[in-house]
């Protein structure tokens, strides 16, 4: 159970009324255990119950709890104690335990914190330190002032007296009063097990205590055993229960130890009066100081084993964690570790490792014959060699680049890294490394290298064709600038048909976009132009705009482009008949020049009729017709596509 240490920060009624209770009640404790016949008095509870309370509030309210105990000691004293003490003497040592209360709180304050946490072996130290050098200080000050009084005559015979009641109560009643505010009277973790050990102590030290300190009249050869009867249950409560009920068990054993000897009986009432009261004291504070030591060093360690506990709880967590992002990452970036044991010839592998290479998940270790059946047989043997190099001329790192066969059939590619150890003995001992899976960049390097042989063969098809349009250009009969301009066209109509195929990425082009491109310069109002969708291939569309480029400029220096009045009816369809199905392209032309068939075709005829049939198997039936030229050019299907391939389609 917690006690909420607010209830003592601001005093109240009601915790005033318990601390001036205490410090009344404990007074007349510290009274009634006064040793018969001399009535010397073995402890003195009041002044640690004022402590405790405290250093468990604020100073600046300490001054309520000091004023309190002043009527309350004079009152208790003035009532029980005999023979009479006077009041001026009673008020010294009122003003006594107030000056041991403060000095002590003020100095734990100090050099430790408020409330004090006295669970480790630093501060308990500090503790008993500040509750001896305050005691011993304070009762000077008092002894000083009942010999100016003359309630005193020999200063150190009431010195040490004084100071050996208050301190085995200074040392064992605020630490109790102190953790049980706080919520550790039997240390952080407690549990019910906890408060059973203690009730298990309590029983067991009243169990041996009454009888031992209650034997009448011991000897003195009884003496040492019956000091050492309760140290058993002291070391088990030290061990177990914390500081809190440690000096519960203390105060256990002093009250027996002090209600037998009340009584004439145990081993503190053989000799004179002031040294059985001295003997008691001894023991007392000698059996509290190390118990109270070694209760806080058994905490202290108690708690760095739960801290720790807890911190390895976390490192577990997070390694847990971190392990479960590295599988993850391994997985989706398709990378996995391995360690080789060559001796065993067992492998540990990652789950990335078990992904990569089609295992089944889940899968941590293999033989190394698994693997092997898993790498393609075209790279075993070189891997053999690879490893044989490897281990005989005892290289640390080596790597190289394999395939593997997945359980499904599918070819990996894998770009291994591996380190290898070797024994005192030179051999290989273990092998670790990584796999990374290349297969994407194995497929893009062979998409490169195609589109590179792609380019250089389309790059050398167009220099043959610059070169043919270059060679078989009309220069004869020309003049330079005509050479150069018909030149210029040809190559231009060429760039033309390789920008759409560009735009296209070279999947093809319309064959609309080609005539209208090809015709552009020429086209007002003077062409009939139409027909189905139709996409030629890349490989069909320059051959094609060579022609129509070579038809325009025809049509534009002799045919129906060079006068008024010229139309051009340029039409296309699918022609299937039962037959795989061709492209049809018709172009006539009306109302041109009067044009005949030249005696020596030119070069732009040669294109025109053997263009189609050389580059595209197909055919080009060119007509130097009365009205106009006419040209027929049929396309095989494989070099086209459209969504429209009728049987027929009549311009």
């Amino acid at each position: 159970m917690t006690i909420d240490t607010r209830d003592l920060s601001r005093p109240t009624a009601l915790s005033l009324l318990l601390v001036l209770a205490g410090y009344y009640a404990g007074s007349i404790v510290g009274i009634q255990l006064g040793l018969r016949p001399s009535g010397i008095g073995a402890t003195w509870p009041p002044t640690a119950i004022l402590l405790a309370a405290l250093l468990l509030s604020p100073p600046r309210y300490w001054w309520v709890y000091l004023l309190g105990v002043i009527p309350a000691h004079l009152h208790v004293v003035g009532s029980f104690q005999f023979p009479e003490v006077p009041f001026v003497v009673r008020f010294c040592q009122v003003g006594t335990n107030i000056l041991l209360a403060v000095l002590a709180a003020f100095a734990l304050r100090s050099l430790i914190s408020a409330p004090p946490k006295l669970g480790n072996l630093r501060n308990m130290g500090v503790f008993i330190l500040v509750a001896v050098v305050a005691t011993a200080f304070a009762s000077a000050v008092g002894v000083w002032l009942f010999l100016l009084t003359g309630w005193a005559a020999d200063f150190w015979f009431v010195w040490r007296q004084r100071v050996l009641a208050n301190l085995f109560t200074i040392v064992t009643i605020p630490p109790v009063i102190v953790l049980a505010f706080a919520g550790q009277f039997l240390g952080a973790h407690a549990t019910r097990r906890s408060y059973l050990e203690l009730a298990l102590i309590a029983v067991g030290v009243l169990v041996v205590g009454i009888p031992v300190f209650g034997l009448e009249s011991p000897g003195p050869s009884n003496l040492p055993a019956l000091m050492l009867a309760p140290l058993p249950f002291l070391m088990w409560a030290a061990v177990r229960v914390g500081v809190g009920g440690t000096g519960l068990t203390l105060l256990t054993v002093a009250g027996i130890a002090v209600a037998d000897a009340l009584i004439g009986r145990g081993p503190f009432i053989n000799r004179a009066p002031d040294v059985n009261v001295l003997s008691l004291q001894i023991f007392l504070t000698a059996i509290s100081i190390p118990t109270l030591l070694l209760a806080a060093l058994v905490e202290e360690r108690r708690q760095e084993a739960e801290s720790l506990k807890q911190t390895s709880k976390k490192a577990e967590l997070a390694l847990a964690e971190r392990s479960l992002q590295l599988e993850l990452a391994g997985k989706a970036a398709l990378v996995g570790t391995f360690a080789y044991d060559v001796a065993t010839e067992r492998m540990q592998i990652s789950a990335g490792y078990a992904a990569i290479h089609g295992f089944p998940e889940g899968t941590s270790e293999i033989a190394y014959r698994q693997w092997q059946l898993g790498v393609h047989p075209e790279d075993l043997e070189r891997w053999e060699e690879l490893r044989s190099l490897t281990f005989s001329d005892q290289r640390r790192e080596y790597g190289w680049e394999y395939r593997v066969v997945r359980p499904e059939g599918e070819v990996r590619w894998i770009e291994a890294r591996s380190f290898v150890s070797y024994g005192s003995n030179c051999c290989a001992q273990r092998v670790v490394g990584v796999d990374i899976d290349i297969t994407n960049r194995k497929r893009a390097e062979e998409h490169q290298n195609t589109l590179l042989a792609e380019l250089d063969h389309r790059v050398k098809n167009v220099l043959a064709t610059v070169g043919a349009i270059i060679v078989q250009t009309p220069k004869a009969n020309s003049s330079l600038a005509d050479y150069v301009a018909g030149l210029g066209d040809r190559i231009k109509s060429l760039a033309r048909t390789h920008e759409l195929l560009s735009h296209s990425r070279w999947h093809g082009v319309s064959l609309e976009e080609i005539i209208q491109r090809e015709l552009a310069p020429y086209l007002a109002d003077n062409a009939e132009i139409g027909g189905p969708y139709v996409t030629l291939k890349a490989e069909a569309a320059p051959a094609l705009g060579m022609v129509l480029h070579e038809l325009a400029t025809n049509a534009a220096k002799y045919g129906a482009f060079s006068k008024p009045g010229g139309r051009l009816v340029l039409r296309w369809r699918w022609l299937g008949n039962g037959s795989p199905g061709r492209l049809i392209i018709e172009w006539r032309e009306f109302g041109g020049l009067p044009h005949q068939e030249p005696s020596q075709p030119g070069y732009g005829t040669s294109i025109i009729r053997e263009v189609i049939p050389f580059e595209l198997g197909g055919t080009s039936d060119l007509e130097f017709a009365s009205g106009g030229l006419r040209c027929r050019l049929e396309i095989p299907a494989d070099w086209a596509r459209g969504s429209d391939r009728e049987e027929s389609q009549r311009p």
